[in-house]
């Protein structure tokens, strides 16, 4: 893999240009062009976007191949986030198995916890009296017993707690509309509700139609396995939307209002595509057996079919209003011909 700053920078001088030159031909600053030269691209988590731009425009400026630096530099993150997202799950690993080592307990320790109750025996100076001996073995017994269930609840207890932890990142806690995992629809494909239809059009591509002049719908992501996570509408990152963070398994996310005026297309990028769940407007998104199984980068997208269809309208109209002023156009000059003519009949 080529190093992308030690390429910018032996250009750069190649070319006999300082960083204060780049930076007034590029217009970048130049703390971002040494950022870029010295590969401290772990500055801009989550500004992956602006730094392929910067890329870009150094590399024209340079006469770089800005393909190949935006293909390494893509492949650099992808690394990066998934050496984070292996050592965040291998550090949450470690963390629930000192929790189980700390509570186990040992048969030995339950036998000796036991013994603590026994009496010291004492000399027998008339005949044992059997049924004292059989209530205190009872006690013995019944003491044991409760040890033991004390001791397993509590290890299940603290299990639950590891597994199912509380997240405090979710961004809302209600989303509009009604959530029902148990669509009654007979079509796998398809899925509607209250003016809101979801068509699956292939594994993770899917048609998207919202009531008539909407211009927000809410979006509601339950997450079945840890990833990092990305939303955009037509492209852009949404503000409400923390993308490039790692999301853990069974974290939910939800947008109230996502503006999705004049739009026509939402994007979900996630790293792993393991056992999520998507809701738009409270209507469960179609998946099949192969999209919930997805254990690779994969993108869940959603076209907004009334937009498209809005926006074909628009450049038909204006198509047709283009030829209607050409017909009128024609119309006038074929009027000065035949004036032209009668007047010369007329002479």
């Amino acid at each position: 893999m080529q190093d992308i700053g030690n390429l910018i920078k032996s250009k750069r001088e190649a070319m006999h240009m300082s960083q204060e030159a780049l930076s007034q031909k590029t217009r970048l600053s130049v703390a971002v062009i040494d950022d870029l030269e010295n590969n401290r691209f772990n500055m801009y988590d989550g500004d992956e976007m602006y730094v392929k731009a910067y890329i870009k425009k150094i590399g024209e400026a340079l006469d770089l191949d800005v393909q190949g630096m935006t293909q390494t530099y893509v492949d650099l993150t992808q690394e990066i986030k998934r050496a984070d997202l292996e050592a965040e799950i291998k550090r949450k690993e470690e963390e629930k198995e000192k929790i189980a080592n700390r509570n186990k307990v040992s048969l030995n320790d339950v036998k000796q916890s036991v013994n603590t109750f026994k009496k010291p025996k004492k000399k027998k100076v008339y005949l044992e009296n059997h049924s004292g001996k059989y209530v205190q073995n009872g006690l013995i017994i019944g003491i044991a017993i409760a040890i033991i269930v004390v001791l397993f609840y509590g290890i299940v207890y603290t299990k639950k707690d590891v597994d199912e932890p509380s997240f405090s990142a979710n961004t809302n806690t209600n989303v509009q509309g009604n959530v029902d995992d148990n669509d009654s629809n007979k079509d796998t494909n398809t899925s509607s509700k209250k003016g809101t239809k979801i068509v699956r059009n292939g594994v993770l591509d899917f048609s998207l139609t919202l009531p008539d002049g909407a211009k927000t719908c809410s979006l509601k992501i339950m997450y079945g396995s840890s990833t990092t996570s990305s939303l955009f509408v037509d492209e852009s990152p949404v503000d409400d939307f923390q993308n490039g963070i790692v999301y853990e398994n069974g974290q939910v996310v939800t947008i109230k209002k996502l503006n999705i005026e004049n739009a026509t297309t939402i994007r979900i990028h996630n790293y792993i595509n393991r056992g999520h769940k998507y809701y738009i407007n409270g209507v469960l998104v179609p998946l099949d057996k192969e999209a919930d199984s997805f254990e690779k980068t994969a993108d869940v997208v959603f076209t907004i079919t009334n937009n498209v269809s809005e926006k074909i309208q628009t450049v038909t109209n204006n198509t047709n209003t283009d030829d209607t002023t050409n017909t009128t156009v024609v119309d006038d000059t074929q009027t000065t011909d035949q004036t032209t003519q009668d007047t010369g009949a007329v002479q």
